[in-house]
C-alpha cells in the first residue's frame, strides 16, 4: 500500500510539476494553476477580477479549455516518460495558439521527445527561425485525395 501511495504521489508531482512549467512557458495570465489533487480530479485555479479563484474547467473558455487539454496532455508525455514507449509526438492542430505561443510549446516539448513532428500553418512557422528548434522542414507540394 505505501508503495502505491509513493508511485501516486510521484506520478502526480511530475504531472503538476509539468503542468506548471507548461503555464510558466506558454504565459498564460488568467490562468494561474492547473493540478491534480489527491484523487486524482483536475484543479483549476485563475484569476478573476483580480483575485485568483479555484475554477471548473466546463468554466474555461473554448480556446482555453484547449489549451488546458492539450498542456495536460503533454504534461501526462513527460511526467509519466512516455517517451520511453513512444518516441514520436506528433502535434496538430496548434489553432488554439497564437504564433508565440506555439513556437514556445514546440521548442519546450522538442526538448521532451526523441522526435516532433508539428503540423503548422505557414504563418505560425515563421516564429521558429530564432528559435533554436532544428530539424527538417517538410512543405507539401501537391494534395492527395483517397477514395
Amino acid at each position: 500500500t505505501d508503495r502505491i501511495r509513493t508511485m501516486e504521489q510521484d506520478l502526480r508531482e511530475g504531472f503538476n510539476d509539468a503542468t506548471s512549467e507548461l503555464i510558466e512557458v506558454l504565459d498564460y495570465d488568467r490562468i494561474d494553476r492547473i493540478w491534480l489533487d489527491g484523487d486524482f480530479d483536475l484543479v483549476v485555479a485563475r484569476e478573476v477580477d483580480g483575485v485568483v479563484r479555484q475554477d471548473d474547467v466546463s468554466n474555461l473558455s473554448e480556446s482555453e479549455r484547449e489549451m488546458v487539454g492539450l498542456m495536460l496532455a503533454l504534461a501526462g508525455y513527460v511526467a509519466y516518460d512516455v517517451s520511453d514507449i513512444a518516441p514520436v509526438l506528433l502535434l496538430d492542430t496548434l489553432g488554439a495558439f497564437d504564433t508565440d505561443r506555439t513556437a514556445k510549446l514546440i521548442s519546450y516539448i522538442a526538448d521532451e521527445t526523441p522526435y516532433l513532428v508539428a503540423a503548422l500553418l505557414p504563418d505560425s512557422a515563421v516564429p521558429f527561425e530564432s528559435s533554436g528548434v532544428t530539424g527538417d522542414v517538410v512543405t507539401p507540394t501537391r494534395t492527395t485525395t483517397l477514395h
